[in-house]
């Protein structure tokens, strides 16, 4: 298997031979909860294959093959209501996990919020704050989460430092193939 310097992020609008991939790991992973079909499901991600503008999906590429993807999207502060930029639906294939995909798929989107000027990044997780504390992300408040099934309690968080900075630190062979 090849090692994370082989990985590259892409905007999906620019690898959109990766849309039916990424629709169903979305799909498989949160939006069926939703009772979104199939095909649904691959509209909702067809509408994130945008540059420069949200919603917008990241694809993680081992060469031409997807093995990661992570979107920012609009969402609501928890504590304001006010509009943020939040990372979503971040998901890396099994066999490339604990590879630092993650980390490279975040620290995009973070440089991404960066250039549309929508800082903080921010996100919600239900059972994924361990790994985003240990990458640099900050813990702000309990937050409820919309839940298809019933109403759950779990994270907001945000990225308060600046792209490249903190934890979320890139080997410099990986932050020259960063595209978007």
């Amino acid at each position: 298997m090849a090692s994370i310097d082989a990985v590259s992020v892409v905007a999906l609008a620019d690898h959109a031979v990766a849309l039916p991939v990424v629709a169903g790991w979305l799909h498989r992973e949160w939006l069926r909860a939703w009772d979104l079909t199939q095909a649904e499901s691959l509209a909702e991600t067809r509408a994130r294959m945008n540059r420069g503008v949200l919603p917008l999906a990241l694809v993680a590429l081992a060469g031409r093959t997807p093995v990661g993807t992570a979107s920012l999207v609009d969402d609501a502060h928890p504590l304001n209501a006010a509009s943020i930029c939040s990372l979503a639906g971040v998901y890396v294939v099994p066999r490339w996990r604990r590879r630092g995909v993650g980390r490279l798929l975040c620290a995009r989107a973070v440089e991404l919020g960066a250039a549309l000027r929508r800082q903080p990044v921010g996100l919600y997780t239900r059972d994924a704050e361990a790994f985003y504390l240990r990458i640099g992300w900050t813990r702000v408040v309990e937050a409820q989460l919309r839940d298809p099934v019933a109403p759950t309690l779990g994270v907001y968080m945000e990225w308060r430092g600046s792209p490249g900075s903190g934890n979320i630190r890139l080997h410099t062979s990986a932050r020259n193939r960063l595209q978007c």
